[in-house]
């Protein structure tokens, strides 16, 4: 636990207005306190966590992996957290509003972008818990438009565009990361398909692409309560647990339209006897060349 002094003052400083520029002391401090919340990250002990994380606020106010992790750690609802996340998202992109503005669309190879990074993608997180479905779509715009390989924010962008029925908006998203492919954008053109009214030969094929990209999603729809077993070295693509995350994401639309997850849960049933063995003659082939 946080004294509360220590989270007055952790509170006080979350709802202050941030400084415009980095004073020179900020910047030597910096450093220093993102070192001590990468040893929190990688520490494992909620406790010391903790108390690292209130040692960088010490050394700088304006480290936002201090805030990152005091909003996870000592946050009794959302709004508390999102008052933290807010204030590590602005610091964040003011200690490297230089590094976004030279490399925009490409800025996830930098670390020190990271951060701030981290800090906005919790933050639309947040905000969309609260039913913010708008200004969380501005923050995961910003963030795709910063970052053009942001996995998270597509996916999350195109499930949000989905719930606002801002289709157009959809579908040029989809247009324009096609290639890219993935669970959340095939299973997100069958949802676009059925709630645009498009033929049933466009549904099937979008339904046949994304049971390619992930055979568990219409089971999870089905069987919610279906165990997952996880992968050690995080969401592995196409697998169960990469299934889960998806529907854990997109549920609301799927609740909003029984209609559909009845029909998606059936024609996959059909269609999966041939997505399997398409994949398994693909791999056979690929062996061959090998």
């Amino acid at each position: 636990m946080v004294h509360h002094k220590t989270a007055e003052r952790i509170f006080r400083i979350a709802t202050s207005l941030p400084p415009y520029e980095l004073s020179l002391d900020d910047a030597m401090n910096l450093p220093k306190a993102q070192q001590l919340c990468w040893t929190a990250m990688e520490c494992g002990d909620r406790s010391e966590a903790i108390r690292l994380a209130v040692e960088a606020t010490k050394l700088t106010p304006l480290c936002a992996d201090a805030f990152n992790l005091l909003a996870d750690y000592i946050c009794y609802n959302e709004a508390e957290r999102l008052t933290l996340l807010r204030w590590a998202t602005r610091v964040g992109e003011l200690c490297c509003r230089n590094r976004i503005a030279e490399n925009t669309g490409h800025i996830h190879g930098f670390l020190d972008a990271r951060p701030y990074l981290r800090a906005r993608t919790e933050l639309a997180w947040t905000l969309r818990q609260l039913g913010c479905y708008e200004e969380a779509v501005s923050h995961y715009e910003a963030l795709l438009s910063m970052e053009h390989q942001d996995h998270i924010a597509l996916g999350m962008l195109m499930t949000s565009y989905l719930e606002l029925r801002c289709f157009d908006k959809a579908k040029r998203l989809l247009d324009a990361h096609r290639e890219n492919g993935g669970t959340f954008l095939n299973y997100s053109e069958t949802v676009w398909c059925w709630l645009t009214q498009q033929d049933n030969e466009l549904f099937n094929n979008a339904l046949n692409h994304a049971l390619n990209s992930n055979e568990h999603v219409p089971l999870l729809l089905e069987k919610p309560e279906t165990p997952i077993e996880q992968s050690p070295f995080g969401v592995a693509l196409g697998q169960a647990d990469e299934a889960a995350e998806y529907v854990r994401v997109s549920h609301r639309i799927w609740d909003a339209f029984p209609q559909l997850k009845r029909k998606v849960i059936t024609d996959a049933k059909k269609l999966l006897p041939a997505v399997k063995a398409e994949r398994e003659q693909r791999i056979r082939r690929m062996r061959g060349e090998l």
